[in-house]
C-alpha cells in the first residue's frame, strides 16, 4: 500500500489523493490485487486509516514520523503504521494510548506534515 501511496504520488506532481478517493487512485498501482479489500486489515477486514497531507508529497519534512496509514485501534495488540518514507513499524498497545493522536504524541510521530 505504501508503494502504491509512492507511485501515485510520483506520477501526479507530488499530488495525494484525495481523502475521500484515495482507495479508488491507487487501484492501478497495487498489480494483482485490483480489489478494495486490499486497503483492509487481512485479519479484522475493517479498512486502513489514510491521513491525508495538505502539502505536496516532496514538501514534507519529516517523511520518517509522518504518518499516511494505520489501523483501527483495539484490533490486535499492535497498530501499524505506514509512514510517508515507505516504511511500515508496529507499536504495541497500551491503556494510556485511546487513538492515533495519543499513539503519536507519546512517540513524536506526526499526524499533519510540515513543509522542508
Amino acid at each position: 500500500m505504501s508503494l502504491a501511496f509512492l507511485m501515485f504520488t510520483m506520477d501526479n506532481n507530488h499530488v495525494m489523493p484525495a481523502a475521500d478517493g484515495w482507495r479508488k487512485a491507487l487501484l492501478p498501482y497495487i498489480g494483482m490485487a485490483k480489489s478494495e479489500e486490499f486497503f483492509n486489515c487481512p485479519v479484522t477486514g475493517k479498512p486502513y486509516h489514510y491521513v491525508r497531507q495538505t502539502i505536496a508529497f516532496n514538501k514534507i519534512k519529516d517523511p520518517s514520523l509522518t504518518i499516511l496509514f494505520y489501523e483501527d485501534f483495539g484490533n490486535h495488540d499492535q497498530i501499524c503504521i505506514a509512514f510517508a518514507d515507505g516504511h511500515v513499524q508496529s507499536y504495541g498497545i497500551n491503556d494510556t494510548w485511546k487513538n492515533i493522536e495519543d499513539l503519536a504524541t507519546h512517540n513524536k510521530l506526526i499526524l499533519k506534515a510540515e513543509e522542508k
